[in-house]
């Protein structure tokens, strides 16, 4: 099993998308770093509003591209390891439970194992972020 780490970098850049996400006015209910235990590469899971209720998750891909893109380089979160999806899938629901029981504590790094709930997804490890609220605009 390869032991390939998440650099700072990823995380960093990974919250300024999230951010950018948010001041576009998408709500991001949870995100993460995994690395599942197959394939052995670090994915950057964003649970939103960007994914409807009948899953097309084309366009929502399409406007995380234009952004990646967009963002100052170099940046460190790829495109093709961005992992969307919808409030109230199995991975949406075991990422709030973590959520949940951080008591506030965020943001955690996973340990490996299983990541929880009916998701099924056995990991070797991961970052949680915390809640990344949107922006406050003062008159």
């Amino acid at each position: 099993m390869d032991q390939i780490p998440l650099v700072n970098e990823q995380i960093e850049d990974g919250k300024r998308l999230l951010e950018r996400l948010v001041q576009e006015g998408v709500t991001v209910s949870a995100a993460c770093w995994l690395k599942e235990s197959e394939p052995s590469r670090w994915e950057f899971y964003i649970v939103s509003s960007l994914v409807g209720a009948r899953n097309d998750k084309r366009p929502s891909y399409r406007r995380v591209r234009t952004l990646i893109q967009q963002m100052p380089q170099p940046f460190w979160v790829d495109f093709f390891d961005v992992r969307l999806e919808r409030p109230g899938s199995p991975i949406s629901k075991a990422l709030q439970e973590r959520i949940r029981s951080s008591n506030g504590r965020l943001p955690i790094r996973l340990a490996s194992g299983s990541l929880g709930g009916l998701c099924g997804l056995e990991i070797d490890g991961g970052y949680l972020y915390p809640p990344i609220s949107a922006p406050v605009h003062q008159a």
